[in-house]
């Protein structure tokens, strides 16, 4: 069982490659997410996976057999689309049984499908009811109920949870995730939100002009972004031009050296070389004594903890943000430092500096993305 292999996948619309010769590998049982901006080629590429779009060249196979030029209905997949696409006049059950009822299966097969399926996602008691007399939350699991009952190989999910508030979506996703686990049935899930690709995924496929710049697990994207797209996609990162010197960095137009203690155990490094350099905020440590090497500009409370603001001392337009205790100061001038920071070239992630991990950091990422 090989799971979803897609190989040199490619789609132009209108005169533009909207897919650039694409590679991704989704493992049996694994949920993997398709995360960039719009227009990055993540719901083309999902089209295409389920046969609803013809590509240009590529191949898909989905447990060891071909279907690049199979039609949807023939292929052992499932799409839950965005706008859920039920059926208004339909009572839940009757819109959960439709695909069933299409195979022909038996009256008394349909009937135990649809219940152990509308008891899984918790709606067995409003099974006769109608898409209009459900909640969007409730809509949402219909629908995905829908494309499970027919036991598909592989289940697509079209950013099924952008209809939803806020609160509602962190519920539903987490229903989802359950239900996937249980089920054990892989799945590649469209979404444009960070929050939502990182806590439901095994693996994240990062996007960007039709390409996946990063394809790795929550914790990789987050600590090691092998481009500065991803760098600064996922999470917050302060980045800015700089130069070691004097066991510090030289940033921007700043007068001051910031210190940074990991680099005296990172040797290699050249020493007035230009670098864009990213710190995490939690890698900034602010102290109120010491000698001074920038000014806080701004407080933003976080409830537990608090972000800051941050100018360098002779550089008044880069900000650096650092999160910190409720009992940092956050007024004046203090102290800063870098407890770890990564250092890009053209783009790419060349150094990781931190005292705990290795100095240098592997830049051969495949620009098509293919899991290892």
């Amino acid at each position: 069982m090989d799971g979803l292999v897609i190989e040199h996948l490619s789609k132009s619309l209108g005169g533009r490659v909207v897919v650039d010769d694409l590679s991704l590998r989704v493992a049996p049982g694994d949920l993997v997410c398709l995360l960039g901006p719009s227009g990055c080629g993540k719901t083309t590429t999902l089209r295409m996976i389920g046969g609803f779009l013809e590509s240009d060249s590529g191949t898909i196979a989905i447990n060891g057999k071909d279907v690049t030029t199979v039609p949807p209905e023939r292929r052992p997949t499932a799409m839950v689309f965005q706008n859920y696409a039920l059926w208004p006049h339909m009572t839940v059950f009757k819109n959960v049984s439709y695909g069933l009822r299409l195979r022909k299966l038996a009256k008394d097969v349909v009937e135990e499908r649809v219940v152990a399926m509308l008891r899984l996602v918790n709606l067995a008691e409003k099974r006769d009811r109608h898409p209009s007399q459900l909640s969007g939350g409730e809509q949402q699991r219909v629908a995905l109920a829908r494309a499970l009952v027919l036991e598909p190989d592989l289940l697509l999910l079209d950013e099924p949870l952008s209809n939803l508030d806020a609160k509602l979506r962190v519920g539903v996703r987490e229903e989802i995730r359950e239900i996937q686990q249980r089920l054990g049935i892989a799945t590649v899930f469209v979404t444009h939100d960070q929050d939502e690709a990182l806590t439901i995924s095994d693996r994240i496929a990062v996007m960007s002009g039709g390409r996946i710049e990063q394809y790795d697990d929550a914790d990789g994207l987050y600590r090691l972004p092998r481009t500065s797209f991803v760098a600064s996609f996922i999470g917050v990162m302060s980045t800015m031009p700089g130069r070691v010197g004097d066991g510090g960095f030289l940033l921007g137009a700043s007068t001051a050296v910031v210190a940074c203690p990991a680099l005296a155990s990172s040797p290699g490094i050249e020493a007035g070389v230009e670098w864009s350099v990213g710190v995490r905020p939690e890698d900034v440590r602010v102290q109120a004594g010491g000698e001074p090497t920038a000014s806080v500009v701004k407080e933003i409370p976080h409830g537990h903890f608090k972000e800051l603001v941050l100018r360098l001392d002779g550089d008044g337009s880069t900000a650096l943000r650092a999160y910190v205790s409720s009992e940092t100061p956050s007024t004046g001038r203090v102290s800063v430092s870098f407890a770890r920071a990564l250092l890009y070239r053209d783009g790419h992630l060349v150094h990781e500096v931190a005292a705990s991990a290795p100095v240098e950091a592997a830049i051969g990422v495949s620009r098509a993305g293919v899991a290892p």
